[in-house]
């Protein structure tokens, strides 16, 4: 059976950033289906796909879906009713049938 956990980050993720909503709700959600994990942030802004480009060396920003597509062993995104989510899903090296942690 999956866990299911929400966890708030110390910075604004960049859905926050990019979303053209004024007020933006995003949503974190990570859940741990052994030995996954999958990582997903939705937010209103629904029309607005995101896209992998390439970024100039002396570009400050461009490279977040990159390090997600360097980092996961799969991603994308999905279109909600209201929302877009864009997930990405990782394999967690040697916990194959290890019960998660409960702080």
């Amino acid at each position: 059976m999956p866990s299911r956990l929400l966890r708030t980050v110390g910075r604004p993720p960049a859905a926050v950033l990019h979303c053209r909503t004024s007020y933006a709700q995003v949503g974190v959600t990570l859940t741990l289906d052994d030995p996954e994990l999958t990582l997903e942030v939705s937010d209103p802004d629904r029309d607005r796909l995101p896209r992998l480009h390439d970024s100039a060396p002396d570009e400050e920003g461009g490279r977040g879906l990159a390090l997600v597509a360097a980092l996961s062993d799969d991603w994308g995104c999905r279109q909600d009713s209201y929302t877009k989510c864009v997930w990405a899903r990782f394999t967690l090296a040697g916990r194959h049938g290890v019960a998660p942690a409960v702080p």
